[in-house]
């Protein structure tokens, strides 16, 4: 959708006749956060800050400001890398790569912090089919459930000691 927007107002005009014909406009709104997805909401802000005169990121504002008008819908991750590698004129795969990468890292992340508490992680992401078996563990959960990799490392305290983008791991020895 971005490509097919060469100037601002073809944003708007995109997404009316999208919406007219009954289509859906991908990247916006995420099930886990209905009030907006807060890791596109901080990346958007940063391109913002980074690349304010950036054509592409106008025809990113049009669209974002039309869809909360329209529907109220939300920008989701995906715009936001999306308008990541379109800004930074990155290869088409590439929102598809960063994501890919940042979802393993979360993972990996999720499991060491897991592990070292030996509890689960956002267990509202765990199928109750799964909750109910007496197999289920911390790394069935990982395993087959769906985590987008938002964690907040805490101390023996329940206090956060780290942000994302500082992640250390309270590790205990068992």
């Amino acid at each position: 959708m971005l490509s097919e927007a060469v100037a601002p107002n073809d944003a708007r005009e995109i997404v009316e006749g999208r919406l007219k014909r009954g289509e859906t406009i991908p990247g916006f709104d995420h099930p886990l956060y209905p009030n907006g997805d807060p890791r596109a909401i901080a990346l958007l802000d940063r391109l913002e800050a980074s690349y304010p005169e950036s054509q592409e990121l106008a025809v990113v504002r049009v669209l974002v400001n039309t869809m909360d008008e329209l529907n109220g819908l939300r920008p989701n991750m995906y715009l936001a890398l999306a308008s990541l590698c379109s800004i930074l004129g990155l290869p088409v795969g590439s929102p598809l790569a960063i994501f890919a990468i940042s979802r393993t890292v979360g993972w990996i992340a999720q499991a060491l912090e897991q592990y070292a508490l030996n509890t689960l992680i956002r267990p509202r992401a765990i199928p109750e089919s799964c909750r109910a078996s007496p197999q289920f563990n911390v790394y069935g959960a990982l395993a087959i459930s769906h985590f987008d990799g938002d964690i907040t490392p805490i101390d023996e305290e329940n206090e956060p000691i780290a942000s994302h983008g500082d992640i250390r791991y309270l590790v205990r020895a068992h």
